[in-house]
């Protein structure tokens, strides 16, 4: 039997089996500055947040790249504002799934932003 990679591709998802990326962390990352940053930096930011009652946001790659995964290579726009459209749609669809979004932040390496 001869499959052509799409198909097979296809059987795979569809069974389960789909490609992951790993995680990756920067090399020159230093553990003692990430350290220092969670236990002494962030917390004295939350704490200006609580103070001046405001949020902090976060921006990472992961959630670039679930735009880039699903608003953007799902559909393939004819045109600038047909892009446009789709990614303004599927952000939108975003904000009313907190829990997904939440999601995003199950990551251990980023696990201390759920708080």
């Amino acid at each position: 039997m001869r499959l052509s990679v799409w198909t097979a591709g296809r059987y795979l998802a569809r069974w389960g089996f789909t490609p992951q990326k790993p995680v990756r962390r920067a090399f020159e990352q230093d553990p003692e500055a990430v350290c220092r940053w969670l236990e002494e930096e962030y917390p004295e930011i939350r704490k200006q947040a609580k103070v001046e009652k405001a949020e902090i946001y976060w921006g990472d790659e992961m959630v670039n790249n679930d735009v880039r995964t699903n608003a953007v290579g799902r559909r393939r726009a004819r045109d600038r504002e047909e892009l446009v459209a789709n990614v303004r749609g599927y952000l939108r669809g975003r904000q009313r799934r907190p829990d997904v979004v939440k999601a995003y932040f199950h990551e251990e390496h980023v696990r201390y932003a759920a708080d």
